[in-house]
């Protein structure tokens, strides 16, 4: 299965494998999505605390934009530990994580 939708990077691996894109796949199951979404933040815990603990490039910031931040744990990671951050922005679209399952001429054109 891998092997074939690499051959062919025009079209969404998802969709060869589960007859359908990932948004219309997930948008039919809302668990299956949120728990993604939980998937998706029990990897960025660690993985934010690991870089934290090594940048330091957050000093002197006091108003933070994460654009693309999915549930926003990385943007409340970052004001954990950096208390001088007073106000920070969370944006993005609920579902766009599956842009992770595009081709790259999909996510160009989403964009």
């Amino acid at each position: 299965m891998v092997g074939k939708a690499v051959e062919d990077p025009t079209i969404e691996p998802f969709k060869k494998a589960n007859g359908e894109g990932a948004i219309s796949y997930y948008m039919k199951r809302p668990k299956t999505l949120d728990l993604t979404h939980k998937a998706l933040d029990g990897i960025t815990v660690p993985l934010m605390r690991d870089i934290l603990d090594s940048y330091n490039g957050f000093h002197g910031i006091e108003i933070l934009v994460d654009v693309g931040g999915s549930s926003g744990v990385t943007l409340q990671l970052i004001m954990q530990k950096y208390p001088k951050v007073r106000k920070g922005f969370n944006f993005d679209l609920r579902d766009m994580w599956v842009l992770l399952a595009w081709t790259n001429d999909e996510c160009l054109k989403a964009m």
